[in-house]
């Protein structure tokens, strides 16, 4: 995706299929006592704003991380086929002077 294409929104009508794995029982304890100390009708919207940002940002690093780890692959595939080029060059050089002597 080009780094200015939309960022879809977030509204999910159910879990993420990664999110249904297991936790570990430290991490849902955390979670539980994180879920009644704070009231999920008392968040600004600062704070939703600020979600939304980061969220965008990670978004957009993402996007360029994917972006250099393409172009790494497309650089390494093309010194592949060099390299693959330049063996059979010098394997038919090889087998010609071979056969002249």
């Amino acid at each position: 995706l080009p780094l200015n294409a939309p960022i879809q929104s977030r509204n999910y009508v159910t879990e993420s299929v990664t999110s249904r794995k297991p936790l570990p029982q430290s991490y849902l304890n955390k979670r539980r006592q994180r879920d009644v100390s704070v009231d999920s009708t008392s968040v600004s919207q600062a704070t939703l704003d600020q979600i939304e940002a980061n969220r965008r940002a990670n978004t957009l690093a993402a996007r360029k991380s994917r972006a250099r780890r393409r172009d790494k692959q497309e650089q390494i595939e093309a010194k592949n086929e060099e390299l693959d080029r330049l063996v059979n060059l010098w394997r038919t050089r090889a087998s010609t002077l071979r056969q002249l002597l």
